[in-house]
């Protein structure tokens, strides 16, 4: 595959990324299933209502960030399949050069970037609907959710 071959077909797939986003952004309606077997996101919501004691307005504003953010998190994971299936056709072709790995492993790292930047962003949100009284909570519930996802790692033992 040669220099112009590759960054033809990296366009290409760019320019579907961008055609794939702006249908998800513009093209769903509200009426439409999102991702079957979920529940429609439904326990996060519920989670992070209860544990932040939401009124209803605050429910439903939570709701309308939970959907946007659902939409913006299927358009990165689309655009990271896509990657992933560049990497892997480079494995197949047995490309080497430097500068088309490069390139690929760069588009990786800013899907990545992307993907933190749309979870800060999302809670900065969430925070933002929190009244004064709220943001206490919200701050042990942030501790409570990375302590899931993070557990800390067992102690070694010392040297031998």
């Amino acid at each position: 595959m040669n220099k112009t071959k590759f960054l033809t077909v990296l366009v290409v797939l760019l320019l579907a990324l961008n055609a794939v986003t702006l249908y998800f952004v513009w093209g769903k309606k509200d009426g439409e299933k999102r991702r079957p077997g979920n529940g429609g996101g439904r326990p996060y919501s519920e989670y992070i209502s209860k544990k932040l004691n939401f009124d209803t307005v605050q429910k439903e504003q939570l709701k309308l960030l939970r959907d946007s953010h659902k939409l913006e998190l299927d358009s990165l994971r689309k655009e990271e399949k896509t990657i992933q299936d560049v990497k892997t056709l480079l494995l197949k072709d047995g490309v080497t050069d430097s500068l088309k790995l490069d390139s690929v492993f760069t588009l990786a790292a800013a899907n990545k970037k992307k993907f933190e930047m749309a979870f800060h962003k999302h809670f900065m949100e969430i925070r933002a609907l929190c009244r004064p009284e709220q943001l206490e909570l919200f701050t042990k519930m942030l501790d409570e959710m990375r302590k899931r996802r993070m557990p800390v790692p067992a102690p070694k033992d010392g040297p031998k």
